[in-house]
């Protein structure tokens, strides 16, 4: 029977609950696992929707309205009138501020808003590069530790036969003690590879968020998006980077500028006020006084007069400079990302080349070449020094092969965070030329010019 992923995860997590003394394994998280893990749970993308999320209620409390003010006194000398001694006072004052101003107080903070979620999907894209970067690198380990012990293999099954030829004299005690020399290095190169990997492993694991226990699958190079064709030029990126995220966050910091622009505007503007007073009076003195000890009402109504002119005139220049600063940033940030979007094109294009040079042509000669010599040298048709040269250039051919698969899936990697998008999107084109104009156009053209 066959147990879907979810439902196999819920089957473990049942056992666990209800058999708590049996320990059962968590199934290993491939790449894809990883990312979709990192995803919820980094803790860096946590802070940023934490503050994400605050800025978004900042900006509802931006456009709350000024709460009323009550106010209240007591005459202590009461007030004589014809009604009768006024003897305190209670007031109420709602401001009102300029129209409009609340609106885009909260527009400016929305706007910052937007910044911070632009943010997380620039940390976004970051954060799966720094993924598949070291999952590359892990799997590059693997595989150059995989080459190193096939070679000290080689060495080892080889050392019989150079003892061999010692005892006779036809080998020199040199010829072993650097045979030995190469295997333990070997040895040292095979186990430092692999004490490299735990040390990417527990990188991966803070990325992620997960515990020192969690287990990885078995790693391995992602697929070449363009397979057998060359990658598109440049040009066929440029696009694409204006929706670049980190690119998207300097739109939206321009647009919260201009926010704040019109913020500071409306600080030189008047705000009002409204009110009313309830006075408390006495009875009068005087008998048959008509309305004795009636309460007096007032309304009243203020307006702030904004005379620091200078101040206000300074926070739209501030709010101005903030605006320009934000669209030169923008600009950095965008041709920033074309100079670092051709570099890695290079890179991209550059490792494709050298892994089809290595695994085409110099790995098969060079292994080929080597058996050749071994064989020969056991035979006594070879000198030990052929088989040392042929060994060491094998290794750095291999260890290029291996070398050119990470630095292609990391160029992969880093491109699709600079472009928050698939490279196999961008597989299908094609770098077509301009097309000529005909001589049907050209005539068409040279008469609509006549006219």
């Amino acid at each position: 029977m066959f147990v879907q992923p979810r439902s196999r995860a819920a089957l473990v997590v049942l056992a666990a609950t209800i058999f708590p003394g049996l320990a059962v394994a968590a199934p290993a998280l491939d790449l894809a696992a990883l990312l979709r893990h990192a995803a919820k749970q980094n803790p860096e993308l946590k802070a940023a929707h934490a503050r994400w999320q605050g800025t978004r209620h900042a900006s509802v409390a931006a456009r709350q309205w000024p709460e009323p003010t009550v106010s209240g006194g007591v005459f202590l000398r009461p007030v004589e009138t014809r009604v009768g001694p006024q003897r305190a006072r209670i007031g109420l004052t709602v401001p009102v501020p300029w129209p409009a101003r609340l609106r885009l107080r909260g527009d400016a903070v929305l706007g910052q808003a937007v910044v911070e979620r632009r943010r997380i999907d620039a940390r976004l894209a970051r954060l799966e590069a720094q993924i598949r970067g070291p999952w590359a690198r892990r799997s590059w380990l693997a595989q150059v530790a995989g080459w190193y012990a096939a070679q000290r293999r080689l060495l080892v099954n080889l050392e019989p036969s150079v003892l061999a030829r010692l005892r006779v004299g036809r080998a020199t005690f040199a010829d072993a003690q650097r045979l030995r020399l190469m295997i333990d290095g070997l040895a040292d190169q095979v186990a430092s590879a692999r004490d490299e990997i735990v040390a990417v492993e527990a990188e991966l694991r803070a990325r992620a968020n997960l515990p020192v226990d969690a287990q990885l699958a078995a790693g391995g190079f992602e697929a070449d998006p363009f397979a057998g064709n060359a990658p598109p030029t440049a040009e066929a990126f440029l696009p694409a980077l204006a929706k670049q995220p980190d690119v998207l966050v300097g739109d939206a910091a321009i647009a919260a500028a201009s926010a704040g622009i019109r913020v500071a505007e409306t600080r030189g503007r008047p705000d009002f006020g409204v009110g009313i007073d309830w006075i408390m009076v006495g009875a009068a003195r005087m008998a048959d006084v008509a309305d004795s000890g009636n309460d007096a009402l007032m309304l009243r109504a203020s307006v702030k007069l904004p005379v620091w002119r200078g101040s206000y005139d300074a926070q739209v220049d501030v709010a101005r400079a903030k605006r320009r600063e934000a669209t030169a940033s923008r600009e950095a940030t965008l041709r920033s990302a074309e100079a670092r979007l051709a570099k890695l094109l290079y890179v991209l294009r550059d490792a494709r080349r050298k892994r089809h040079l290595f695994a085409g042509q110099l790995v098969p000669r060079a292994q080929s070449a080597l058996l050749t010599v071994v064989q020969g040298y056991v035979n006594g048709r070879a000198a030990f020094q052929s088989v040392v040269e042929l060994q060491r250039q094998l290794l750095v051919y291999q260890v290029g092969l291996s070398t050119a698969d990470r630095r292609r899936v990391e160029a992969q990697a880093q491109l699709e965070a600079l472009l928050a998008a698939p490279l196999g999107s961008f597989a299908a084109q094609k770098n077509t030329p301009a097309k000529k104009p005909t001589a049907k156009h050209s005539a068409e053209k040279n008469k609509e010019v006549s006219r």
